[in-house]
Order: structure tokens, then sequence, then C-alpha cells
């Protein structure tokens, strides 16, 4: 189905103002497992629009990333009675990772579900 005319010429100008942007803008994807995220976010870097993050279920952060996206956590949410332990379990599931990237600033943004 083509996009109407007025739809197209907005999307041009959209994608013509990302390419831009510098530094390109940092976008996490919580669900980097899905081979149609990781398609489109080729495409995306690729094109020069976006700095694409791609988050997978085993990939890991690294022990000081793990440590500073729990403690952003926890201080978060302790007055709704979150315990520190399980702040660290919640910030290491990939749309919790994802958002909590972006809190800390090691992502511009995100794409959530």
């Amino acid at each position: 189905m083509a996009l109407p005319e007025s739809a197209s010429a907005f999307l041009a100008a959209q994608i013509e103002r990302l390419r831009q942007v510098r530094p390109k803008r940092r976008i996490v994807f919580p669900e980097g497992d899905d081979a149609r995220v990781q398609s489109a976010a080729e495409r995306l870097r690729r094109e020069g629009l976006v700095t694409p993050i791609l988050l997978k279920p085993d990939g890991a952060a690294s022990e000081q990333e793990a440590r500073k996206y729990a403690a952003l956590y926890f201080e978060r949410r302790r007055a709704k009675g979150i315990t520190a332990v399980e702040a660290a379990e919640a910030a290491k599931t990939p749309l919790y990772t994802a958002a909590l990237m972006v809190a800390a600033g090691d992502a511009d943004g995100g794409r959530w579900r």
C-alpha cells in the first residue's frame, strides 16, 4: 500500500532531519534477539539515522553497568518497598535495562512494546 504524498514528504523530512543530528542518537532495543528488530536496527544504522543498541536476554551487561542500573532502580523504587536484591534482579531484564540506560544517560531513547 502506497503512502499518501503528504505522509511521504513528512517522512522524508524527518529522515533528513535525523541525518543532520550529531552525534547520532543512541536508541536501545530491548528485544534485540528478534530478527525483525535486528533487521530494522541494521537499516537504521546503515542509513545513518541512529546508533542502535540491541539488548538480548542472554547478553549480560558488564558488572559495573549492572551495579549502576540496579542502584538507579533501587533509588527510584525503594520508597515503594523494593529491596536492593529485587532491584538487581529487575535491572537484569532487557526491558528494565533499556529504560535504565535511558535514565542513566547511556542511551537517548528506546523502543518499547
